[in-house]
């Protein structure tokens, strides 16, 4: 697993949370934008694609990798599974989205996810070899699995629907497969630790890797706009407050200021765009 390693360059600086503040990056960065989502309502993540397009080669069938499948990838047939890996995690300090990038092992194509913070910690945690004091969440199933004389098999997030993200949990037990239903945060915050093979379904890579309509880009323009308009207000508040400014460190409120900043660009620049746009 390439934990860590540098996702492709984009114009969508994932490290800093902004977007070049060109025209033509608002104009052709923005991809599939949805989320990851498990069994109940209101248990969701946000996740999202933005310009992480393949080249043309790497779109072609005849270039992508054979995952699990029963038939060769070149004849057509029955979808494959795409291989990928962790590639990068992405922590700010700033509201409850972190970002995971995912990218394929034997190609060129990868994507961001963001999901929560909590889950975004445990990864990492998980990820370098850190145990809690006591079991967390992911610790705990982890131990039921592997106290029922199971393993976890694979990771397979294998479907998109309603902009939500659907993964599941392949854990073999004996001789049985049992598929269980899982957001993708929680099955790799759980798959991690043991190096859990994870996979995207053929569809759902070419689903949110696929060019969006204009309609799309312009709606996401919007809602970018209204995430940073909440981001602003609250840093906003949190630099106008004597109290705050007096119990943290200098950098820190350095730090603040200087996403404030950003943010207050980037809402100007897709303000911009949008009022050219109509």
């Amino acid at each position: 697993m390439r934990a860590f390693a540098a996702a492709q360059p984009s114009p969508y600086n994932a490290v800093n949370r902004k977007l070049v503040l060109e025209q033509r990056t608002f104009e052709m960065s923005y991809g599939f934008v949805g989320q990851d989502k498990a069994g109940k309502e209101g248990e969701t993540d946000n996740a999202m694609a933005l310009s992480m397009q393949p080249d043309a080669a790497s779109r072609s069938r005849s270039q992508k990798p054979c995952g699990r499948s029963s038939v060769n990838c070149s004849t057509g047939g029955t979808a494959v599974d795409v291989p990928v890996e962790l590639s990068r995690i992405l922590i700010t300090e700033l509201g409850d989205g972190q970002i995971i990038v995912l990218a394929e092992k034997d190609g060129n194509r990868n994507f961001p996810i963001e999901i929560g913070i909590s889950e975004a910690l445990a990864i990492r945690r998980r990820l370098e070899g850190k145990a809690p004091h006591r079991p967390m969440t992911h610790d705990l199933l982890a131990s039921v699995v592997q106290s029922l004389g199971a393993t976890l098999e694979r990771i397979v997030i294998n479907d998109l629907r309603d902009h939500t993200f659907f993964a599941t949990l392949e854990i073999r037990q004996d001789k049985k497969l049992i598929e269980i239903d899982s957001r993708p945060s929680d099955a790799i915050a759980l798959g991690v630790a043991f190096n859990t093979p994870i996979f995207v379904a053929e569809h759902v890579m070419d689903e949110v890797l696929r060019e969006p309509t204009a309609e799309e880009r312009i709606e996401m323009l919007r809602a970018r706009m209204e995430i940073l308009g909440c981001k602003i207000a609250e840093l906003s508040s949190r630099l106008g407050d004597d109290e705050f400014l007096a119990d943290v460190p200098e950098a820190v409120v350095a730090d603040h200021r200087r996403q404030l900043e950003e943010m207050e660009n980037e809402y100007e620049a897709i303000h911009h765009l949008l009022k050219k746009i109509s």
